[in-house]
């Protein structure tokens, strides 16, 4: 309590200064290198304290008692409140300014000095300096803008200030002189109280070591006891008693010090947390401390994984690759970071493999990806993975990986732990049945199961080679062997058989007309010069109506074109080539949405064989 404690004379200054830069000065406060304000070599105290003597009474009266501590503690009331005694430093005045006390300054002729100056009284006091004028430099610790010239200091209750001035003294070494005096208007009866400040005139200065406990360090912690070495430097004066080193540590456990009387001592730690190691250095006067901070972490990587197969569209039953790559950023390395893959639904089935083999936990596996990969800092571990859809697959298939630190570690980023690669599926061509492979001796027509113009004898498309042919003319066939109007969808398929491709045409939805030979509206899907046109027509022929803009496709020899129609009058387009399909796309809906016939034109010199046809529900 305060108002106890002066009266009791209990009261103290406590000093602190900023780190020395150099050792040619101590710092008052700290500033940049090029302020030479807060440089000083040595500094005296005016501690200011007072003693009412009824209220110094009524708490020594009082003091220990059973019962009574509630009124020493509030040392009764301040209303009447009248100090007769004023102490500087301790020392008291009766106010009879008979004798004066002598503020010590033991230092060269022309050291700066700086006197401390602290009203630890309830009354404010005002100090003149009786000799010239300070510079004013700070108020409770905290530094001016710049300093202020003056003579007088005013004290309120509780408050410090710090004054810079120059020591005189111009006698021999060890001599002391006066130079001015501190008054002190409300000291004493009389008139006042004077301090005098005395110089002793010394041979030299001691100024503070300066220290340096290194620079901050950040260690990985892996569970086991983890040791950093602190490499600390000192120096000195000389001035005064040898350095004593001493190395102390503080945090959220304990470190053990192997040479904490050194410069340079180990720690080891045994918990994660933010460590401060001080060091400090004692010259037998003053003792500089510099902090290091050692942040004691989990293991932190910066993991991200990509994952793509390079397409946006996969076909239904078709097998997709992937590539999914798994990195390390740092800054530090991680073992057994998680890597899971979980296919969705529309895979059928998979199998991957991890490589290096150094980094994976597993070097392949089948089914979803779970397992392990082990980075150094700018590591990298890769795994394919080869994905087989479903035959009835359909929508988008999305296909999201991640990976995650293990326990125990943590990574700064997590945005970039997964990886998503979306693809639209393709449907599969339909399963179309043979209906004519033309595995029978030459003919001019291609016999009772279709319907065709026959003129002179002949028609122009005929059995050739074991192939259907179209050798003199560009004609037309229409298939009547079965009836493949009964369901919603139909489609047909034929395979090329030589390079005359341009021309080539499925016909889909044939129906009306004056014969069978000649239906007027049907669906002609026809390639020509790398594009695939569905047109439609209510004429025979006459004119066509193209549906929707044509696909972009090559056929070749031994390539199959392959087409439906479906229940909304739509037409989607296939083109295969041994066990691989493209799908070229789907038109708009069309009025083409009741039964009909399906068949083929071909024009003159081309050929085609295996032709097929199904009705789909």
């Amino acid at each position: 309590h305060p108002q106890a404690q002066v009266q009791m004379g209990l009261v103290a200054l406590l000093k602190q200064d900023a780190a020395p830069l150099d050792l040619t000065a101590r710092r008052l406060y700290g500033a940049a290198a090029t302020d030479a304000n807060p440089s000083f070599d040595v500094d005296a105290t005016a501690l200011l304290s007072e003693v009412d003597v009824a209220q110094h009474n009524r708490i020594q009266s009082t003091l220990g008692t059973d019962g009574q501590q509630a009124q020493w503690k509030t040392g009764g009331s301040t209303l009447d409140y009248a100090p007769r005694h004023f102490l500087i430093n301790g020392r008291p005045f009766d106010g009879s300014n008979v004798a004066a006390t002598d503020i010590g300054v033991n230092a060269p002729n022309g050291a700066r000095v700086v006197l401390r100056l602290a009203n630890a009284g309830l009354q404010s006091r005002s100090l003149m300096l009786t000799n010239g004028t300070w510079r004013v430099l700070t108020e409770d610790g905290y530094p001016y803008a710049a300093p202020r010239e003056q003579a007088t200091v005013l004290l309120p209750a509780g408050k410090t200030s710090d004054v810079a001035m120059v020591a005189v003294n111009n006698g021999a070494v060890g001599s002391t002189a006066t130079m001015g005096a501190v008054f002190d208007r409300r000291g004493g009866a009389a008139g006042g109280q004077v301090a005098r400040l005395a110089v002793t005139n010394a041979a030299s200065v001691n100024h503070p070591p300066v220290v340096s406990a290194g620079p901050d360090q950040q260690l990985v912690y892996l569970g086991a006891p983890l040791s950093a070495t602190l490499a600390g430097t000192a120096s000195d004066d000389g001035a005064n008693a040898p350095l004593q080193l001493s190395w102390t540590a503080s945090g959220p456990a304990a470190v053990t010090l192997s040479t904490p009387g050194a410069l340079s001592t180990g720690a080891t730690f045994t918990a994660t947390g933010n460590y401060t190691l001080r060091l400090a250095a004692f010259d037998g006067e003053f003792t500089t401390v510099d902090e290091a901070i050692v942040r004691v972490v989990p293991p932190q990587a910066d993991l991200s994984i990509t994952k793509t197969n390079g397409a946006t569209s996969v076909g239904q039953g078709l097998t997709t690759t992937y590539t999914i790559t798994v990195s390390n950023a740092g800054p530090t390395a991680v073992s057994g970071a998680t890597v899971l893959d979980t296919l969705p639904a529309g895979v059928a089935s998979a199998t991957w493999t991890c490589a290096p083999a150094v980094s994976c936990g597993a070097a392949s596996g089948s089914g979803d990806i779970n397992t392990t990969v082990s980075l150094g800092v700018g590591g990298s571990a890769t795994f394919t993975l080869n994905a087989t859809l479903s035959a009835t697959a359909s929508g988008s298939l999305v296909n999201t990986a991640s990976v995650s630190v293990p326990a125990g570690a943590s990574d700064p980023n997590p945005a970039n732990n997964t990886a998503t690669d979306t693809d639209t599926i393709l449907p599969a061509p339909p399963a179309v049945l043979p209906l004519d492979n033309f595995d029978r001796a030459n003919a001019n027509t291609l016999g009772g199961s279709w319907s065709q113009v026959v003129a002179i004898g002949q028609s122009a498309i005929r059995v050739n080679a074991n192939q259907a042919s179209d050798v003199l003319v560009a004609g037309a066939a229409y298939w009547s062997g079965s009836d493949l109007a009964a369901q919603p969808r139909q489609a047909a398929a034929f395979t090329v058989a030589n390079a005359t491709v341009n021309g080539d045409a499925l016909i889909l939805r044939a129906s009306g007309g004056l014969a069978a030979a000649v239906p007027a509206n049907f669906i002609r899907v026809r390639y020509n010069a790398g594009q695939v046109a569905v047109q439609t027509t209510t004429n025979g022929g006459f004119n066509y109506t193209n549906l929707g803009s044509p696909f972009t496709a090559t056929l070749a020899n031994g390539d199959r074109l392959v087409a439906q129609a479906n229940g909304d009058g739509s037409v989607q387009v296939w083109k295969t080539t041994g066990a691989n399909w493209t799908y070229l796309g789907q038109t708009p809906p069309s009025t083409f949405t009741a039964g009909g016939r399906v068949g083929m034109q071909l024009p003159a010199g081309a050929r085609v064989d295996n032709f097929e046809g199904v009705t789909l529900p």
